[in-house]
C-alpha cells in the first residue's frame, strides 16, 4: 500500500487533530479568558497542612486518578485497532483503487503555472597524471503549481471486499469494512457550514537524477556526469470549513467521534497566516465509546493581543483533568508559516500570564506571571552571573517577584504551598557557582523543600510503582 495513503488512513482512524490555519482581523470576539483566577488566602499556621500531610494528600489524588484510567478500559478499542491494522493496513491488502482515486483528485486540484529549465554550474577537471578529464553538467528544472485543497473534493465510498477496496460514487468519504466478528464498521469524514480559502504556503518536492557518459581518445579518458535536479513547487490553498466531523462506527454505534469547529468569521480570504496581524480560533472534541472525552473547548489567538486555551479530559462525564491558560501577547513578528525563524521571536512577550491545572476538583495548581519576558531575562541574567552570589540572588529575587504559583486542595481558596526559585551554592575543589532550583514553601512554619527532596522515591514509591505498572499495561496494548 502507498505509504502516504496508509498514513492518511491511520491518521483518520486515530482521530488525529487536523492541521488548520485561520487568518483574520484584530478582532478578539469569541476569545474567552480562562476561569477567574483564585485569589490565594494564606492559612494560619494551625490550619496549614504540613509537608507530610500534603504528601499524603497528593498520593491519594494521584492513586485515585490512576485507578480511574485502567488500560482495560481500552480492551475493545485495542482489539478493533489491532484487527484493522493487521487486516486492512497490512501490505497484503490491495489499496490500488484508493491510491488511483487520491492521485486523480489531486491532479484535478492541481494547475500548472509555469516551468523553467536552466543549465549551469558546468565544471571541468583535468588530471594530467592519469590522462583523465571529468566534466560535470547540472540541469535545474523548476515547475510552479497551485493546488486548491478541500475536504469536500475527497468523496467516495470504499468497501473492503476480498482483499481490495471497491469504490462507489458518493457525496462524502467513507471506508466500509468488517471487524473480527463480521460486524460492519464505517469510517466517515464529512464537513458542514461555510468555507473560506486560506493560503497555506508552498511545499517543494525535489527529485534527483544523474547520467554518465565515458569515452577514450588517444589514451585519454573523458567522463561526463549529467545531474538533473527537478523541483516542483506547490502553492497550497486550503478551503477551510466551519465544521469537520470524523466518526468510526461499529454496528451503527460510535467508537470514535471527533469534531473540529473553526470560527471563520474573522478569516481574511486568500491570505497567508501573518502572526502580527491574523487571528485563529479553533475548538475540538474527541469522544470514545469507553466514556473518555477530550474537549479542547477553545484554542484562540488574537494578533498581538490575546492568547488562550481551555481543555478538559473527562471520563463518564466526571472531570479528571482540566487546563486553562491565557496571556496578553505582544511583539509577534510579521511572519507567516512559510518563513518562521526562531530569531524573529526575540521580542515576543506575554503579560498577565495565567495557568490553571485542576485534577478531579481536589487539586488546583495556579500560576501567574506578570511579565514572561522579564521573568525569563532575569533567570538568564542570573545564570550569566552565577559566580557572584549577590548578583545571582538579586536576579532570582526579581524573577520571583513577577510570579505567584500556588497549590490548593478541595476547591478551597486557601493556599497550602507556594512555588518559588531558591538560590543554592554548588562548590567543589576547583569550582564554585550558584544555581536556582524550584522550591515549595509551606505555611505551617516548616520553611521550604526543594522539588527533588519533596517528591522523593521513598515517600511516593506507591505512586511511582502504580504509574509504572499503568504505563506498562498501556504499552502491552499497543505492542500486542
Amino acid at each position: 500500500m502507498n505509504t502516504k495513503v496508509k498514513l492518511a488512513f491511520i491518521a483518520i482512524l486515530c482521530a488525529s487533530c487536523a492541521y488548520l490555519t485561520s487568518c483574520g482581523d484584530d478582532d478578539d470576539s469569541g476569545v474567552k479568558d480562562p476561569e477567574t483566577p483564585v485569589e490565594p488566602v494564606k492559612p494560619s499556621e494551625d490550619k496549614a497542612l504540613s509537608p507530610a500531610q500534603q504528601k499524603e494528600r497528593l498520593e491519594e489524588i494521584a492513586l485515585k486518578v490512576s485507578d480511574m484510567l485502567p488500560a482495560s478500559d481500552f480492551n475493545d478499542l485495542s482489539t478493533l485497532g489491532h484487527y484493522i491494522n493487521d487486516t486492512y493496513l497490512d501490505s497484503n491488502y490491495d489499496w490500488d483503487n484508493v491510491e488511483d482515486w487520491a492521485d486523480a483528485v489531486l491532479d484535478d486540484l492541481t494547475t500548472q503555472l509555469g516551468a523553467s529549465t536552466t543549465t549551469s554550474d558546468e565544471d571541468t577537471y583535468n588530471y594530467e597524471y592519469w590522462k583523465h578529464t571529468s566534466h560535470y553538467i547540472y540541469t535545474y528544472i523548476d515547475t510552479d503549481y497551485k493546488r486548491l485543497i478541500a475536504i469536500s473534493n475527497f468523496t467516495g465510498h470504499f468497501t473492503a471486499n476480498n482483499g481490495k477496496w471497491i469504490q462507489n460514487a458518493a457525496n462524502d468519504l467513507q471506508f466500509i469494512f468488517t471487524d473480527q466478528n463480521g460486524t460492519q464498521c464505517v469510517l466517515k469524514l464529512e464537513t458542514s457550514g461555510k468555507t473560506i480559502n486560506v493560503d497555506a504556503g508552498t511545499i517543494t518536492e525535489e527529485d534527483y537524477d544523474w547520467d554518465h557518459d565515458s569515452k577514450t581518445e588517444n589514451d585519454w579518458t573523458y567522463d561526463t556526469y549529467i545531474y538533473t535536479i527537478t523541483q516542483d513547487h506547490y502553492n497550497y490553498t486550503i478551503k477551510v470549513p466551519e465544521h469537520i466531523i470524523l466518526t468510526l462506527t461499529q454496528g451503527g454505534r460510535n467508537v470514535v467521534k471527533a469534531t473540529v469547529d473553526i470560527d471563520i468569521k474573522n478569516i481574511s480570504a486568500n491570505n497567508k497566516f501573518d502572526l502580527s496581524k491574523n487571528s485563529l480560533t479553533v475548538a475540538s472534541k474527541v469522544e470514545l465509546n469507553n466514556g473518555y472525552t477530550f474537549n479542547l473547548s477553545q484554542a484562540a489567538y488574537t494578533a498581538n493581543s490575546k492568547a488562550s486555551v481551555n481543555f478538559e479530559f473527562t471520563k463518564s462525564n466526571k472531570k479528571v483533568i482540566s487546563l486553562s491558560a491565557s496571556a496578553d501577547v505582544s511583539g509577534m513578528p510579521q511572519s507567516n508559516i512559510d518563513d518562521i525563524d526562531d530569531d524573529d521571536f526575540d521580542d515576543v512577550n506575554g503579560k498577565n500570564v495565567l495557568v490553571k491545572i485542576d485534577v478531579l476538583g481536589e487539586l488546583l495548581i495556579q500560576g501567574t506571571i506578570i511579565d514572561a519576558k522579564k521573568y525569563s531575562d532575569y533567570i538568564e541574567c542570573a545564570h550569566d552571573n552565577d559566580e557572584s552570589e549577590s548578583q545571582f540572588k538579586s536576579y532570582i529575587n526579581q524573577a520571583n517577584a513577577l510570579s505567584d504559583i500556588n497549590i490548593f486542595y478541595d476547591g478551597s481558596t486557601t493556599t497550602q504551598a507556594t512555588f518559588k526559585l531558591e538560590s543554592f551554592e554548588e562548590a567543589g575543589y576547583y569550582y564554585r557557582y550558584w544555581k536556582a532550583e524550584p522550591t515549595i514553601y509551606f505555611h505551617d512554619g516548616s520553611s521550604y523543600s526543594t522539588f527533588s527532596a519533596f517528591f522523593n522515591e521513598t515517600d511516593f514509591k506507591k505512586v511511582i510503582d502504580k504509574y509504572t505498572q499503568l504505563s506498562d499495561d498501556y504499552k502491552d496494548f499497543i505492542s500486542e
